[in-house]
């Protein structure tokens, strides 16, 4: 099995307990929801656009096993999609053509 899959599913579990942190009423658990994003773009401009992907469907199913279909959605609509969207936009940076090559 890649290490990029591998990686990408350990970053979407890491994330999906963020994001379940939230349901805790700790006073840190705001902190810890904020990063929830960070283990998807760790995995995704680190190891590729498949290893976010696999991250964001990881993540999401493991929140929708674990607190519902509804939390699940919320999940993958506002951090799951937009995270592994934006790392693949920052993966598609090129530098610009010199005219020697």
């Amino acid at each position: 099995m890649p290490i990029s899959l591998i990686i990408g599913a350990g970053s979407g579990l890491v994330s999906a307990a963020l994001f379940a942190s939230a349901s805790t009423a700790t006073s840190l658990a705001g902190l810890l929801f904020y990063l929830a994003p960070l283990p998807l773009c760790l995995a995704g401009l680190g190891w590729g656009g498949m290893a976010a992907l696999l991250s964001a469907l990881t993540g999401t199913v493991v929140i929708a096993a674990s607190l519902g279909a509804a939390t699940a959605a919320v999940f993958a609509l506002s951090i799951a999609a937009p995270t592994a969207l934006l790392t693949h936009l920052a993966l598609l940076s090129r530098p610009a053509a010199t005219p020697n090559g």
